[in-house]
C-alpha cells in the first residue's frame, strides 16, 4: 500500500521544518546575542563620555536597551507559543529578522551618531571611529556563527551593521577613514562568503535529518499498513 506523499506535499512538510529548525536554533541561542551588544553599548558610552553630547549618547543606549528587552519579549512569546503548539516557525522567523534588522540600523548609526566630528582633531576622531567599528566587527563576527542558520536573519544584521559605517567613513573623504571603510567594506564581503558556506553545510544537515526522521517514521508504519 502507497504511504509516501504527494510531492508538493513533501515539500511544504520539509519547509516547515527548516523553518521550524531555523527558528529553534536562532531563538534557542539567542540570549547571548542580545545581552553583548547592551554590554558593549555600554562601554563604547563610558569610553565617549568625555567627548560625546550626553543626550546623545544616552538617547543611542537607551534604544540599544529597550530593543533588546523587546527582543527578550519576543523570545518569553515564542517559548509560549511553542509551549501550546503554536507551529508559526515562519512567524517567529520573521520577528526575529526584523529585531535583527533594527539591531544592525542601530549598530550601523552608531559612528555617525556617538561619535562627535573632529576635523581639527582628525588622529583623536580616527581613533574613537576606529574603536566603534572594532566593536561592530566583533558582534557582527559573533552574530555570522550565531546567525548562520538563516541567511535573511545575518543578512538583516550584518549589511545594515557595516555598510552604514563603512559609506559614512568613507565619505568623510581623508585617507584614513576612507581606507577604515574600505577594510569594513572588505570585512562584509569576507563574513558573507563565510555565512552562505556555513549556511549552505547547515541546510544539507537539516535536510539529512529530515530524510532520515521521515524513513524512520516510514519504517514504523510500514507494519500497519500490511
Amino acid at each position: 500500500m502507497e504511504t509516501s506523499h504527494p510531492a508538493w506535499m513533501q515539500d511544504a512538510l520539509e519547509a516547515a521544518h527548516l523553518n521550524g529548525t531555523r527558528s529553534h536554533i536562532l531563538y534557542s541561542q539567542s540570549r547571548l546575542t542580545f545581552i553583548y551588544p547592551v554590554v558593549s553599548a555600554l562601554a563604547l558610552c563610558a569610553l565617549l563620555w568625555e567627548v560625546s553630547a550626553h543626550a546623545v549618547l544616552f538617547s543611542w543606549l537607551a534604544l540599544v536597551v529597550v530593543l533588546t528587552l523587546g527582543r527578550f519579549e519576543m523570545l518569553r512569546a515564542m517559548q509560549r507559543d511553542r509551549g501550546h503548539c503554536g507551529g508559526s516557525p515562519g512567524q517567529w522567523l520573521n520577528a526575529f529578522a526584523l529585531s535583527a534588522l533594527f539591531s544592525g540600523l542601530l549598530w550601523g548609526a552608531a559612528p555617525m551618531c556617538i561619535v562627535p566630528r573632529a576635523p581639527d582633531q582628525l588622529v583623536q576622531f580616527t581613533l574613537y571611529n576606529g574603536l566603534v567599528i572594532l566593536v561592530i566587527c566583533g558582534l557582527v563576527a559573533g552574530a555570522t556563527v550565531a546567525y548562520a542558520a538563516s541567511l535573511r536573519v545575518l543578512f538583516c544584521y550584518i549589511v545594515p551593521a557595516l555598510l552604514l559605517p563603512a559609506v559614512y567613513l568613507i565619505s568623510i573623504g581623508d585617507r584614513y577613514n576612507s581606507v577604515m571603510g574600505g577594510f569594513v567594506l572588505l570585512f562584509l564581503v569576507h563574513v558573507s562568503t563565510t555565512a552562505v558556506r556555513m549556511h549552505v553545510q547547515l541546510r544539507r544537515h537539516f535536510e539529512l535529518e529530515y530524510e532520515l526522521n521521515r524513513l524512520r517514521q516510514d519504517l514504523e508504519d510500514a507494519p500497519a499498513q500490511r
